[in-house]
């Protein structure tokens, strides 16, 4: 008597295995598509603090008798807060002022947040994104 196997090999997933494998990508999905999308907005928010540092800096400077803005020239005004100073008379003498832990390329970022009206540094909230 002969006994015969039938043996069919099935080519391809199961409909379980495709199931699962979609519900995984899905997932992992979720999870990188907002920590993706917020990173725009993380840096135009970290922006726009950096020059309301500046802007606070440069404020509190000019009180003291200390004038950071140089006129017509933003990049050399936050590069005159980043170098700080010192009024050399006055209550303040003495007092340094600049912003502290700001790098010029983050502080240069800021800019398009940042405009000189005549001799004051303002912040504008309004950056060209």
């Amino acid at each position: 008597m002969k006994t015969r196997i039938n043996s069919k090999v099935a080519n391809g997933f199961s409909l379980f295995e495709v199931l699962m494998a979609v519900a995984i990508i899905g997932i992992l999905v979720s999870i990188v598509v907002p920590v993706l999308s917020g990173s725009n907005q993380y840096a135009a928010e970290r922006d726009r603090r950096n020059a309301q540092e500046m802007t606070a800096v440069c404020m509190a400077a000019q009180a003291a008798g200390l004038n950071f803005v140089v006129p017509g020239d933003l990049a050399g005004t936050v590069r005159n807060i980043l170098a700080g100073g010192a009024p050399s008379t006055g209550v303040f003498s003495g007092q340094g002022f600049r912003a502290t832990g700001l790098q010029e390329a983050d502080a240069m970022r800021a800019l398009s947040y940042l405009q000189i009206n005549g001799s004051a540094l303002q912040y504008t909230g309004a950056g060209s994104l």
